[in-house]
Formats: C-alpha cells, structure tokens, sequence
C-alpha cells in the first residue's frame, strides 16, 4: 500500500502567525437600496466594458439584502477568480486587474478566504455615487447636443435665407461644384454660366452666416441627410431641396426649425416644383407665401384633392392644382403693384415692458444675467445670453447689444420676459458690438 501524498495548503498571510482578518469577516451589512436601484446605477455608470461587465457579473450572484456573495461569512460560498473570468471571457490575469480597479473606485470589496473562495461585497454609497455621477455627464452631453444640433438648425437656415434673398438666384449644378445664376437664365445651359461661388468662412454654431452676395457649398454643411439623400437621386442641390421643404413648413405656419425633421415632404416637394417647371427657390417662396395669404384672406376656394387639409404636405399638393398655382401667382405679385413702404429695420426688436426704479442699471443686470444663465444651463447661457451687452438707455428703451440678427429673434421669441425684468424697463435690442 503506497502512502497517501501530502496534502497542500496555502500558507497564511503571515508565516508562522495567526491569520490577519478580513473586514468583511465579520456581521456583513445590510444595503439600504433595492436591487432595482443597483441595476440602474450599473447601467448609469459610465465604466470601461471590462469592468461594468465585471461589476454586473457579482452584482447578479449577491445577496439582494446585503449586496454580498457569499450572504454570510460562515458559508465557503463565492466565486472563485476562474470563474469570474470565464463569465465575462477574460483572462485570469486581466480580471485580477479589473477587481483591483474596482476596489479603487469605491464600488466593491474583495475579502481573501483561502483556502476557501474569496467574499465580495458590493459597496452601496461608492456604486451610488458612480452611477449619479454618470448620470449626471450623459444629461450634460445631452444638452450638449441639443444646443449644437439647435445651433446648427440656425446656421442652415440663415444660410438658405442668403440664398433666396440674393435676388431670386437659383441653385444649379456645374460640373461637381455648386453655382448661383440669376432668375431668366437658360436652364439647359445655352446662356452662359455664372461664376462659380465664392468659398465663405464655415458657419460658427448658434451664430448666422457671415453676409455674402454668393453663398458657397460650405455654408450648407448643416443640411439634414434626407436633404442629400433625395438631392442624389433627383440629380439637384441639397441646399434646393431643404429650401423647398422649409418655404412648405413655414407657410403652412408649422413653424421655423422644424423642416429639419421633416424628410418625408422632399420627394411630393420636388414632383410638384418639377411640375412648376422648376422655378427658382426664391419664386417657390414665394408662391408657398402667396398660397398661405390667400388662404388667410379667405380667397381659396375650389376643387380640392380627396382627403386635403391644410398642412405642409397639403400646400405642396394644392400648388399643383391650376387654379391654385394662378392664385398663389397673383398673391405673390401683389406686392409689387402695391405702394412701397419702408421695411422696418431687421437688426433690432423692442421688448415692451413696465419702468423700473432704476432702469439700465448694470448691477441689477449683472444679477438678472446671472440668474437667468442659472436657469437655463450653462451650455445655453454661454451661448446665447453671456454675449448680451448692456449700452445705456435711449429713448425709454434700455438698448441692449447682440452679436447678429439671429440673436436678436433668439432672445426676442424665448427670453423676451426675462431681459426686461434683468434691464428694468423696457428693452431694444440692437446688433452691433
């Protein structure tokens, strides 16, 4: 009979003394958070992949009570480091580090059992704290991207209104580049081509395109992808058909901005302006407008298609029909058989608004600023109200400095209540610097 092999055993911590003892040794804890509280603060926690996986993995063999594994220090339960690292298919070694990373962020404590498995405990303050914490950063990114995506809606339509306002220019396509020609020019390239457009600085976010008498290429880099999508197959500019769909949202009185969401009126807006035959985008405007004014007068009446109602997609449809199309005409020439009134100046508003004791006064500004950027957020007030400049009072106005005139409809239109309690009085605001 051969004689049995010597059993081994790890050594203890210290050789030749007592075992050290762990913490987690003792009366484990009770977790004041539900097991729901916990899965969501993982998934708010904003981890490398490893250790949120890592994390998840203990957090599902724990105790729902005390958030430990095993539940009692008693019990040679556990989880040994082989099998952590088969369940999020790593190496022993690299979830050896992912453990350590763990304990130093707070969340979970790892007690050395051996020669039992080792004790986790996961640390309810640390994974709160983490997972608010990454909660906090994705709402700000959030943010951050509704101001940029905002910002970006401005820069594209302040550059399509540079477009048509350019004296009734149209896109057309010349060889790969984008060019501007003037309303009467010969469409199938008999008449000679205008010279190309001139490149124009790229559009800051949340400010309008610089001025210019020829918008380029780059002015409209903030289209939306359907813009481009139905441009590609159509064999047209993006620029045209974003401007088609907007002059539809605006005269249906569907609001501005919104055109940007609105991919599904480009292909009917581009049948029915092939029908017009293709008439530059500033007559299409027009016309829309003409449409819009006729119906506000009353004066649109007729054979209107099966199911019609008065939206972006039902104007588009509408000028289609002839008798539309003629009255839409003559609504839009209209105004140049009028009389000439001199247009009120675009670059400033007035903001109607009870005197005040002390009305441009810049302390009491200073503190409605400040306020007010509070309220809205940092990302916002950066952007649209820290470049507001307070320049004295004139004429019972208190006159208020914008960067451009896309800030002066901004703050007219959402912070309009606001300035004049921050000013005191009524308040005009101007462009300038």
């Amino acid at each position: 009979m051969s004689p049995m092999p010597p059993q081994r055993s790890l050594p203890p911590l210290v050789r030749g003394g007592r075992r050290v003892e762990h913490p987690l040794a003792r009366a484990p804890m009770v977790s004041p958070y539900s097991v729901t509280q916990g899965y969501r603060w993982i998934g708010d926690a904003q981890l490398p992949p490893g250790e949120k996986a890592l994390l998840l993995t203990i957090f599902k063999l724990v105790d729902s009570r005390t958030w430990r594994w095993p539940p009692k220090t008693d019990e040679r339960g556990g989880s040994a480091l082989a099998d952590l690292a088969l369940s999020i298919d790593r190496s022993e070694r690299q979830t050896r580090r992912i453990l350590r990373a763990l304990e130093a962020r707070g969340v979970l404590a790892v007690a050395d059992m051996r020669p039992h498995r080792s004790h986790y405990q996961i640390l309810p303050e640390g994974l709160r704290a983490l997972g608010e914490a990454g909660r906090s950063a994705s709402k700000a990114a959030q943010r951050e991207r509704v101001t940029r995506r905002a910002a970006t809606m401005i820069a594209a339509d302040a550059a399509l209104d540079g477009l048509t306002g350019d004296g009734g220019a149209d896109l057309v396509r010349h060889g790969d580049g984008l060019q501007v020609e003037p309303v009467g020019a010969d469409t199938d390239g008999e008449a000679a081509p205008a010279d190309p457009v001139a490149p124009c600085p790229e559009a800051v976010p949340g400010q309008a395109a610089a001025p210019s008498s020829s918008p380029s290429a780059e002015a409209f880099a903030a289209l939306p992808a359907w813009a481009t999508y139905t441009a590609q197959r159509a064999d047209v500019e993006p620029a045209l058909v974003a401007g088609l769909v907007r002059a539809a949202w605006r005269a249906a009185g569907s609001g501005q901005g919104t055109w940007l969401h609105e991919g599904a009126l480009a292909r009917p807006a581009i049948r029915a302006w092939r029908g017009l035959d293709r008439p530059p985008l500033a007559r299409w405007e027009a016309l829309m407008t003409g449409l819009a004014s006729a119906r506000e007068g009353g004066r649109l009446r007729g054979s209107f298609p099966k199911g019609w109602t008065w939206s972006p997609r039902g104007a588009v449809e509408l000028l289609r029909l002839g008798w539309a199309r003629l009255l839409a005409e003559l609504e839009a020439d209209a105004p140049a058989r009028a009389p000439v009134v001199a247009p009120a100046p675009a670059n400033q508003r007035e903001l109607p608004g009870k005197v005040g004791a002390q009305p441009g006064d810049p302390e009491r500004w200073a503190a409605g600023i400040a306020k007010l950027i509070t309220e809205v957020g940092a990302t916002m007030g950066e952007v649209w109200i820290s470049p507001l400049a307070l320049d004295g009072v004139q004429d019972g106005h208190v006159v208020v400095r914008c960067p451009s005139p896309v800030w002066v409809d901004w703050c007219a239109s959402n912070y309009a209540d606001e300035l004049v309690r921050a000013a005191g009085g009524p308040v005009r605001l101007v462009v300038g610097r």
